[in-house]
């Protein structure tokens, strides 16, 4: 009978608790952020959803890093554990709001719905009153989606968020298992974790935006394979599939297309893709398509995006510095999201500067050249003030595979964790950090229903997006109160609905008030009172305003000009 040495024994117990100790991490912080969950009440305030979450969900969250830090240190580290932390992140924070909110979150989410909703009530596409019929797949995809299945609007827009995140994310790994294939599990866990943690821009609602990155990482992929694996050159199947990528976001939005477009320039000037033919027509779609299809657009905005064409000025005040004001703690907010993009992109700088001596490396040259490229073409439009949000967006595939690049290990590895473990629980304050303005309750929603069944069509003011949502191609719709307007919102366009420029024919209007306008008040313009004004204001004229609907966080009222109003 062999007696097992006490050495050999110490070792096989080492062994059995580094095996066991990540996984333990990782059963903990799910249990653990789990629980806080069940067991949350939600209460909202200028800083989201912080004050709704017990500070455990906090520690949690920043201890999924650390399990996938404790298990890239064995031997053997287990593809499953190292990606399974990051999938927990995911799950955890993207289905935070639906658990505690019960409704699918994002207001835009709702207007985003009213491009789908006139192809199934038979309205078909019409481009001269909704912007996204000039790119029409969004809105035909997900209209044949529920025509087909049957599933309803809330559900579509509530299961889309996770359900892009994780495609994002599943095509990322893709990306850097091309880009750096020495990196191994590790580095693709890493750039994974990357990607979630800084992901906080909300750029993953239901919208055609989100659409059209997926369809832009599938297209990244496509020619980082060629661009690595085939010294730059396309074959002629990986030419169509390319082609077909491309041609699926120039009809879907048009600033990824343009992205796009930059970026294969910028890889063909360079000779990472042999294949110039491809950027011709590349360029003719995109050109064809603005020009030709999308023109209805471009007659009505097309003046103000020459304004703000190559206008530093205008960019700098639209996407910085008009974005830091409102209420205080929505200042907190605004710095918080500030402070994690310098550091995601801070990874990036240091990135780049530990792997210098592997310029000349396909992989390399591919990730840089591509940032190049997004650098060069973000300032070309201020896009509403959310061109420095879109950078980022577009920035992080590349930021994690120079990640994965870099081969992180010892010091350089420790630092790269403790980024995450401290982003982690911070991502929550950037994420939802406008919840209270983001989440939709259902008395919002019983109130849009019934703008739809029964006043439409109508023109209506304020609510946002009560007439942007169902029986869209019947409304008319202006917003009263919006995040990030130049301007702080004034009453009397509220009251003076009769001077709004309506156009014809004319119909019923409507106003309405809700606990979204409240809070958008409250923390984008630090009035927190103007709701409250508004509504003395209409009850002192009864006369002119007459309420049809009303519950806790909506009230409809319909309006009759005064006499010798026009």
């Amino acid at each position: 009978m062999s007696v097992q040495s006490p050495s050999l024994a110490s070792g096989t117990r080492s062994r059995a608790l580094a095996d066991a100790v990540p996984v333990a991490l990782l059963l903990a912080a799910i249990a653990t952020a789990t629980g806080s969950l069940l067991t949350a009440d939600l209460e909202l305030d200028g800083l989201g959803l912080v004050r709704s979450l017990h500070p455990l969900y906090l520690v949690a969250l920043a201890s999924l890093p650390l399990a996938t830090l404790l298990e890239s240190r064995r031997p053997s580290p287990r593809t499953w554990m190292l990606g399974a932390p990051v999938l927990a992140f995911v799950l955890v924070v993207w289905l935070t709001p639906l658990i505690l909110e019960g409704t699918p979150r994002f207001r835009t989410s709702y207007q985003s719905w009213s491009y789908v909703d006139p192809l199934l009530t038979g309205d078909g596409l019409l481009p001269d009153k909704f912007i996204y019929h000039n790119w029409p797949l969004f809105p035909g995809l997900f209209a044949a989606l529920e025509w087909i299945t049957g599933i309803g609007d809330t559900t579509i827009i509530a299961a889309f968020p996770l359900a892009v995140m994780l495609t994002w994310l599943a095509l990322v790994v893709a990306l850097v298992r091309i880009l750096a294939p020495q990196s191994g599990s590790v580095g693709w866990a890493l750039a994974a974790w990357t990607t979630a943690v800084f992901s906080w821009t909300n750029q993953d609602y239901f919208s055609p935006q989100a659409l059209a990155f997926v369809l832009f990482l599938a297209l990244l992929v496509v020619l980082a394979r060629a661009a690595v694996q085939r010294q730059g050159e396309l074959a002629p199947r990986t030419v169509l599939i390319a082609l077909a990528l491309y041609a699926g976001i120039v009809i879907t939005h048009a600033l990824t297309s343009m992205i796009a477009l930059a970026v294969i320039i910028a890889l063909t000037v360079t000779r990472c893709v042999r294949r110039p033919g491809i950027v011709l027509i590349f360029a003719l779609m995109f050109v064809v398509w603005q020009a030709s299809v999308a023109d209805p657009f471009y007659l009505v905005y097309g003046p103000r995006l020459r304004e703000t064409l190559l206008s530093a000025g205008d960019f700098l005040q639209v996407n910085a510095a008009s974005r830091v004001s409102g209420s205080v703690e929505h200042l907190t907010v605004v710095r918080v999201r500030i402070a994690m993009s310098l550091a995601a992109f801070a990874l990036a700088v240091a990135a780049v500067l530990l792997t210098r001596r592997r310029r000349k490396e396909p992989a390399w040259r591919f990730a840089v050249i591509y940032l190049g490229a997004l650098a060069i073409v973000t300032p070309v439009s201020s896009y509403g003030g959310e061109m420095l949000i879109r950078a980022l967006l577009f920035a992080l595939p590349a930021i994690a595979a120079l990640v994965a690049i870099t081969q992180p290990r010892g010091p350089v590895l420790a630092a790269l964790i403790a980024v995450l473990v401290i982003a982690a629980p911070v991502h929550v304050v950037a994420h939802y950090g406008n919840e209270a303005y983001d989440y939709v309750s259902k008395d919002e929603i019983e109130g849009f229903r019934f703008v739809a069944e029964r006043l439409a069509p109508a023109r209506l003011y304020g609510g946002y997006p009560a007439g942007a949502f169902l029986r869209s191609a019947d409304m008319q719709f202006r917003n009263g109160v919006t995040p990030n307007a130049t301007r702080p919102p004034r009453a009397d366009a509220f009251l003076r609905l009769e001077a709004q420029n309506w156009g014809r024919p004319p119909i019923a209007t409507y106003l309405a008030l809700s606990r979204g306008d409240d809070a958008a008040a409250t923390l984008f313009a630090n009035r927190p009172d103007f709701v409250e004004r508004v509504r003395r204001a209409i009850e002192r004229r009864p006369a002119e305003f007459i309420p049809v609907f009303e519950n806790r966080d909506i009230t409809i009222w319909r309006h009759l000009a005064p006499r010798g109003a026009p």
